[in-house]
């Protein structure tokens, strides 16, 4: 039996929003939270947890970075004027800068899952 307990903060009036992450042997993993709504288990497919907002937003917000890669980019031509990237990491523009938990998550999740994936 699992019994998760909330804490009471009172300098932000609420319960600590904090997700729980359990992992297995081999590394299954899954996120747990509770909400408002209730206790709420999920498959942690992208390998990576952070608090507020709720998980499932977090997977969702990552549609915003579709573009993210391991690779560099591609040269590519506007009308006549041919575009070159500047050195490595090209792939990686866009990842997003501050310490806000979304942003925290998008980039775990994007190092997390290109690690060690450029090719040499």
């Amino acid at each position: 039996m699992l019994v998760i307990v909330g804490t009471f903060i009172k300098e932000i009036g609420a319960y600590a929003p904090f997700h729980y992450a359990v992992s297995d042997a081999i590394g299954e993993s899954a996120v747990i939270e509770y909400t408002a709504d209730g206790l709420r288990i999920f498959d942690n497919t992208v390998n990576v947890v952070t608090n507020i907002p709720r998980y499932d937003w977090h997977l969702t917000n990552l549609n915003n970075y579709v573009g993210l890669s391991a690779q560099n980019r591609e040269a590519r031509r506007l009308g006549e004027r041919e575009l070159q990237p500047f050195g490595e990491g090209t792939g990686l523009f866009g990842l997003p800068g501050d310490y806000s938990s979304p942003l925290r998550f998008v980039r775990a999740t994007t190092f997390t899952n290109t690690a060690g994936l450029r090719e040499q």
